[in-house]
């Protein structure tokens, strides 16, 4: 499942050809789909950030910076979070740390950005992750799953 979908036609499509026995409509004003009951987890804006924060630091841990230079020394610029803005790192415009707080801020933006996609083109049904107990997220999920198909 492709979560990085930002178009509403390539949803209807991508949703029709998943199970063509979906009802799925083309009004721009109604939900993209019937009978699906999507999941959305959720969390702290302070511990989803800080987890946003802390991925980053773990690609750069595990070669970012060699992987994007690699492409760059090719003549190859991806415009992806993460590639763009090490892009002007190593053409000497700004630092390595400046590059790093802006991979770190446009993933943060991403990330609500596809918050409020789901929010209002998809009837997501968010639930808060308890991190203290993962399996109390699972039971509730698990429990409006069941009453939802019955």
């Amino acid at each position: 499942c492709d979560l990085h979908i930002h178009n509403r036609k390539r949803s209807i499509r991508y949703l029709q050809n998943l199970d063509n026995n979906i009802s799925i409509t083309n009004n721009e004003n109604k939900l993209l789909y019937d009978n699906v009951y999507f999941i959305g987890l959720t969390t702290n804006r302070d511990v989803l950030y800080k987890r946003i924060n802390d991925r980053v630091d773990e690609m750069f841990a595990n070669g970012l910076l060699y992987e994007v230079f690699s492409l760059y020394k090719e003549g190859i610029t991806p415009n992806a979070i993460g590639y763009k803005e090490l892009i002007p790192f190593f053409n000497k415009e700004i630092t390595l740390e400046t590059a790093t707080d802006n991979i770190k801020q446009n993933s943060r933006h991403l990330a609500k950005r596809q918050m409020t996609w789901f929010r209002t083109q998809m009837d997501t049904h968010f639930y808060e992750v308890n991190l203290d107990n993962i399996n109390e997220t699972i039971d509730t999920i698990y429990k409006d799953l069941k009453e939802f198909l019955s």
